[in-house]
């Protein structure tokens, strides 16, 4: 490439160079939002190939090998499952558990599995509500509202509006297609696509309640790194923004899957540090966990908010 480029202008061969830069960017972003599977990228990289073998002269045994890629990516691509969706951070596949109810798997790992709000849960969805069963809340924040199970749950306990925050659209719109509650149909939603840190930064809003509704995105930000998307989100910073988003007398609640004890205790230590005042928790088996902090805790506890 590099003699090819000197035998020409070099005011062309800028211009063909950014050319091409430009449109390998457009074709990157149309084959990404069309989801399509990886066999497919694959092709267009083989036939990419052969175009350059062909311009090149072209060498016998370039075409061999070649050929006998594109062979092994069609068997390759025998083997997709149906069903299959390629979002943009993963592969996803779905299927019916044992209570009928529908399983999101991402990379092969289950993911969520989408609870009716009458039906069997996880305890912790409902834990807000069962602890202050007399309050509702007008304006709801959930980061992390994945296919709708949690939206459900807050509309089913009152809740005004609901901005639903999840960063994948595949996994929104199977909720979408499939949550029996059909909490994304709901006037008193609205979906958003985005990244939930990136959202508090980008909007004004007061909410009475923020909810982390499990955010696990299974996705490292780097391969050399063990940080994930979430990662952003467990932060003092995160926190401090959420602060900022809470109405007089808000409350912020996190539930997850925490695996590790010590976890709890770190993510309630740096809740104490940002609202002031001591998190309520209720922990479960597996240590799964629920934890709210903000202004109607520190009521509770008899001392007043951070200014």
């Amino acid at each position: 490439l590099g003699p090819l480029l000197r035998s020409r202008p070099p005011l062309e061969v800028y211009a063909f160079d950014i050319t091409g830069s430009l449109l390998g960017i457009a074709g990157f972003t149309l084959v990404s939002a069309a989801g399509t599977p990886p066999v497919v990228w694959f092709v267009i990289a083989a036939v990419l190939l052969l175009l350059i073998n062909a311009g090149a002269g072209g060498r016998l045994v370039a075409y061999v090998s070649t050929a006998a890629f594109v062979a092994i990516l069609a068997m390759a691509g025998g083997h997709v499952r149906q069903g299959e969706i390629w979002s943009p951070y993963y592969r996803i596949d779905t299927y019916r558990n044992a209570a009928s109810q529908l399983v999101i798997n991402v990379n092969g790992i289950p993911h969520q599995t989408i609870h009716e709000v009458n039906g069997p849960q996880e305890p912790f969805y409902k834990q807000i509500y069962r602890w202050f069963p007399d309050r509702s809340y007008d304006n709801v924040l959930i980061v992390g509202a994945g296919s709708g199970t949690d939206t459900a749950i807050a509309l089913a306990n009152g809740a005004g509006h609901v901005d639903a925050v999840e960063i994948d659209r595949e996994i929104q719109r199977l909720g979408r297609e499939f949550d029996p509650d059909q909490p994304y149909q709901d006037p008193r939603v609205s979906a958003i696509e985005n990244d939930g840190r990136a959202f508090l930064n980008s909007t004004d809003r007061k909410y009475d309640l923020v909810i982390f509704a499990l955010p696990d995105s299974l996705t490292l930000v780097s391969s050399q790194a063990s940080i994930r998307l979430e990662s952003f989100l467990f932060t003092q910073e995160a926190f401090a923004s959420v602060r900022d988003h809470l109405a007089p007398g808000g409350v912020f609640v996190l539930y997850n899957y925490y695996r590790e004890p010590w976890l709890v205790s770190k993510i309630a230590a740096m809740l104490d540090e940002v609202f002031g005042t001591p998190p309520i928790a209720r922990l479960y088996a597996r240590t799964s966990a629920v934890l709210a902090d903000g202004p109607m805790i520190a009521a509770l506890n008899g001392r007043p908010p951070p200014g």
